[in-house]
């Protein structure tokens, strides 16, 4: 059996100067924030699995409010926490719960979506390997239980009926609750898949979900920290009665508090407890093919357009090494937390169709998160490539992806995804015709 240990540790993120935020073209020329509405933090969750034998694995979990974590800054990070406090770079889930209203963390994607500040950036790479050391050195040990509920904020973007805008979201939100040997509350971790995208303000926020886990936090007491993980919600905003919700700070903490007392209502119904088992980490990589590349006339003809369309030319052409590839590489990190129950992160925004898929194929024993590990842009299935739109067309200038996904990509990844439910033991009798 052995035992399980969880340390936790709070970190405030917040940039102590005005930076840009990232996340809306329509900010774009806005320049740095005007002011801080709502702190942003990293929640860090250090696991530690203790076998019989003595024998110990660890893993980190990361759920910061930022809108996603550089992938050229990814690689480093990792190392740096991986060298300093030995834990295998495959068992680091650096995670991000998708808020439009923090630092821009990357210079791989358009001006239009922020400038970022590298002095923030570096000073942020620190906060987070110390702060992991904290975690580790608050790990006792602990017990683990989950549950599910439903919350009804959740609409698909891409749909023009509210029947359809509601049917075509996933409304399940799963707690993961961990308690102290005396029974007193250590942490949770809440999966829900929706975009924190409320408010537009030139202001500092951690949206909803950052309002949500901050009164979870406080109702809980006892220095309980609560970790928000995003699921697939590339095609999911927030809305009410199929209605996209809109707003300043009011509504977002408005939102926030729904959120929160649909959380609290799976933490105070009975929760199944969720088996010690040893902690097992791996990566997948997956290349997704891209369609015909753009000619060099192309980029040239439009490389003068003081637009984003324009900056997308400039820059294909100023980095065609980089820019100019046929794939890109999707990266899947698995970890188990317990005896049927595993995270899967995703360096994307990947859509609900995918992460809908995952729950069923697993019985909602492997939650899919996207945001994980660095960002390659919208991953979008084969019907929304057809239809065409924001995510699989539209983004594109602002990810600085030379061209569409393939649609056969759809096939690979379902694949994918079922290889890996198989290895992790977690294919829960599913009907695949179901979901295609």
């Amino acid at each position: 059996m052995g035992q399980l240990q969880l340390g936790t540790a709070k970190i405030d993120i917040t940039p102590a100067n005005p930076v840009p935020l990232a996340g809306f073209a329509s900010r774009s020329g806005s320049g740095s924030f005007a002011a801080v509405k709502q702190p942003l933090f990293a929640r860090i969750m250090a696991f530690r699995h203790i076998d019989d034998d003595g024998q110990r694995t660890t893993a980190v979990l990361v759920s910061a409010d930022l809108i996603w974590w550089g992938s050229e800054r990814v690689p480093a990070l990792k190392r740096q926490i991986a060298e300093k406090w030995t834990i295998r770079e495959d068992a680091i889930l650096l995670h991000a719960t998708h808020t439009h209203s923090g630092p821009q963390t990357s210079e791989w994607f358009s001006s239009y979506l922020g400038e970022p500040d590298l002095a923030y950036l570096d000073w942020l790479d620190d906060l987070i390997a110390e702060g992991i050391g904290k975690a580790l050195n608050d790990a006792e040990p602990v017990s683990a239980e989950h549950g599910s509920g439903t919350c009804a904020i959740a609409i698909n973007r891409r749909e023009r009926t509210i029947k359809r805008r509601l049917a075509l979201a996933d409304h399940e939100l799963i707690a993961i609750q961990y308690r102290k040997p005396d029974g007193t509350v250590k942490a949770v971790l809440v999966h829900y898949a929706c975009h924190p995208v409320i408010s537009r303000d030139n202001d500092v926020s951690s949206e909803f979900t950052g309002a949500a886990m901050q009164h979870v936090e406080e109702t809980i007491g006892g220095g309980a920290v609560a970790a928000y993980l995003q699921g697939t919600c590339g095609d999911i905003n927030p809305g009410r009665e199929g209605k996209v919700c809109k707003g300043g700070d009011g509504k977002v903490k408005a939102l926030g508090l729904m959120f929160a007392r649909d959380v609290l209502q799976v933490l105070r119904a009975p929760m199944k407890p969720l088996k010690d088992a040893p902690l097992t980490a791996r990566l997948d990589m997956l290349d997704l093919a891209l369609l015909p590349l753009p000619s060099r006339e192309e980029l040239e003809a439009g490389q003068n357009e003081q637009t984003a369309e324009g900056e997308w030319s400039r820059r294909l052409l100023e980095e065609p090494g980089r820019l100019l590839r046929g794939t890109i590489t999707l990266e899947l990190t698995r970890l188990r937390l317990g005896d049927g129950m595993e995270l899967l992160g995703m360096n994307g925004e990947i859509v609900s169709a995918y992460g809908m898929f995952v729950k069923k194929l697993t019985n909602g024993c492997m939650l899919p998160l996207g945001y994980t590990n660095g960002m390659i842009g919208y991953v979008p299935t084969a019907a929304q490539l057809e239809k065409g739109g924001y995510e699989p067309d539209g983004s594109r200038t602002y990810f600085l992806l030379p061209a569409r996904l393939e649609p056969a990509n759809e096939r690979l990844i379902l694949d994918r995804f079922e290889r890996i439910a198989s290895e992790s033991g977690l294919v829960r009798g599913f009907d695949k015709a179901a979901v295609e």
